[in-house]
């Protein structure tokens, strides 16, 4: 094919009417042993495509990779969420940031991975990432598990999915007792049916905040 110019120089011009030529998923390379004139001069070659492996469900833009100390787990920030994913590539929602759009930086000392937004410094303990993963709504202050995947739902278990606002705590077992059923969490939404998963909050506490004082009472 070399022999008659099919290959050669791509280039898109202003108007295609012009020049409009893509080399897409081929490299080039030049034979420096042949003289300009012989037959395969210039070949053009196949790269390696892309299989998908994640898909995040929030499906916005990655702002940050990292594997953490041990190399078990990789934490991924997608828009505001953090995933943390396994060697096998299954992915838990572990946190959500207030920030949606930008680079972030990760680091861990392998006990805790740090993540910073430029504005804000937010703290995972790294750990198995969920307890729980299952099918669900919430109305009001009424989580409605339709079906398990894998786990058992408690109370005091931290709840996420995607718009499940932050810090949600499931706060009581309503006709759920860990599996399919309703359950009492501790803020009032709107969420509807999608895959959500819990995890052991390192704490539950009630407490106030005025300016920089956090008052706990329970």
């Amino acid at each position: 094919m070399a022999d008659f110019g099919f290959i050669g120089p791509s280039y898109e011009a202003p108007s295609i009417y012009q020049d409009a030529q893509e080399c897409i998923n081929f490299v080039p390379e030049i034979d420096p042993l042949k003289q300009p004139g012989e037959r395969g001069v210039v070949a053009l070659y196949p790269t390696p495509g892309l299989t998908s492996l994640v898909l995040f469900q929030n499906q916005q833009e990655v702002r940050g990779l990292r594997t953490l100390s041990g190399g078990s787990i990789l934490l991924a920030v997608c828009g505001q969420y953090v995933y943390a994913l396994t060697s096998t590539y299954v992915v838990t929602m572990v946190g959500q940031l207030n920030s949606t759009t930008g680079i972030v930086g990760i680091t861990d000392n392998g006990i805790n991975a740090y993540i910073v937004d430029g504005t804000n410094r937010y703290t995972w303990r790294i750990s198995i990432p969920s307890s729980a993963v299952f099918t669900g709504s919430i109305s009001g202050t009424t989580l409605t598990v339709t079906a398990i995947t894998n786990g058992t739902i408690a109370i005091n278990q931290s709840l996420f999915g995607v718009g499940v606002t932050q810090e949600t705590v499931i706060t009581a077992l309503g006709t759920g007792s860990g599996g399919i059923g309703t359950y009492t969490i501790n803020q009032s939404q709107t969420v509807a049916s999608e895959l959500m998963n819990s995890a052991t909050a390192g704490a539950t506490v009630t407490g106030s905040i005025a300016t920089t004082t956090l008052t706990v009472t329970a």
